[in-house]
């Protein structure tokens, strides 16, 4: 039971996105001013509250808030190699779409040998292959092409680790599937390699790059690794 002199407000909740003015939803619980913020929401000077992730927007308690991200969004860690779509282009930063509920940027100049005369120019579309150099609080990530591993492949030779990945067909699975196609002896690349050649690269965010002779090729290498996935 509750006590009668206790006042319960009730639990609300509203899907958001990345950039969405909330000030309205927050004012509507209270004194914004006052109120305390918890991951995803920031105050922009002259702007009012924004969403810096996707997800819900909850008051769980009187005088605070949070955005909690949904569970299919991948939450970014310093180190991790993803696979993305670029998005759009601003001055020299590419816009990554990575599957989280924050944007990430890929900085013009963050491939191996790239310079100010000489770096790629990616169009919006382009499949990339990158890790995560930088995370601050899952509302801003940055991206990397930078080879980390000793190879010193300049971009402009295509043998750089990171990077472009041209041609081939990109897809999307869930990360549990990717953590599985990430393993070094992976039974079900295993499998598939008995019958096809074929180049594929995961991200550990769910996208997934693979490369074969043919289109038919590749989209059966897609159906396997879903038919699998649901099977999990």
């Amino acid at each position: 039971m509750t006590d009668e002199n206790v006042t319960v407000a009730p639990f609300s909740t509203s899907a958001v996105f990345v950039g969405d003015d909330v000030s309205g939803l927050v004012s509507s619980q209270g004194d914004a001013q006052a109120m305390r913020f918890n991951m995803g929401l920031l105050e922009v000077a002259g702007s009012g509250i924004e969403a810096s992730v996707s997800g819900i927007l909850t008051f769980p308690r009187p005088g605070e808030s949070a955005v909690l991200l949904r569970s299919s969004a991948y939450l970014p860690k310093k180190g991790d190699v993803v696979v993305g779509v670029v998005e759009k282009s601003f001055g020299m930063n590419y816009i990554v779409g990575v599957n989280a509920g924050c944007r990430a940027v890929l900085p013009a100049l963050a491939f191996s040998g790239a310079t100010k005369r000489n770096r790629p120019n990616l169009k919006p579309g382009t499949v990339v292959y990158a890790r995560v150099v930088l995370c601050v609080d899952n509302t801003e990530v940055v991206l990397s092409c930078v080879d980390d591993t000793g190879m010193k492949k300049d971009w402009v030779t295509g043998e750089s680790l990171y990077g472009e990945l041209k041609g081939g067909y990109a897809f999307s699975c869930s990360r549990s599937m990717a953590r599985r196609l990430m393993e070094p002896n992976c039974p079900i690349l295993k499998e598939v390699a008995k019958y096809a050649a074929f180049e594929i690269v995961v991200g550990v965010n769910g996208n997934v790059w693979v490369q074969a002779d043919t289109p038919e090729t590749m989209f059966c290498i897609e159906t396997v690794i879903k038919r699998c996935e649901a099977m999990m």
